[in-house]
C-alpha cells in the first residue's frame, strides 16, 4: 500500500524508495492514479501528491551551490 507520492521528473517518487514512470501501461503507474484519486477500498481517501522538493530541500541546494562556488573561487 502508498503512503506518499512526489513528483519526480516525469514520474513520481513512492514512499521514498521506487521510482515510476509516468507510464499508462506501467502497473505501478495505475497503483499510483488509483491512490491520487481515492474512492477504493485500498485507498478510500486520495493520497497527496507533494512537490518534487520541499521548500526546505530548495534552501539547502542553493546554499550548497553559493557554497560550492565560494570554494572554487578561493583556489
Amino acid at each position: 500500500m502508498i503512503t506518499t507520492i512526489k513528483k519526480q521528473g516525469n514520474g513520481y517518487l513512492v514512499d521514498n524508495s521506487m521510482s515510476i514512470p509516468n507510464d499508462p501501461s506501467n502497473r505501478h503507474y495505475k497503483e499510483v492514479q488509483e491512490a491520487l484519486v481515492g474512492g477504493t477500498e485500498i485507498y478510500p481517501t486520495a493520497i497527496v501528491l507533494e512537490d518534487e522538493f520541499t521548500t526546505e530541500e530548495l534552501a539547502k541546494q542553493a546554499q550548497d551551490t553559493i557554497n560550492s562556488e565560494a570554494l572554487a573561487s578561493s583556489y
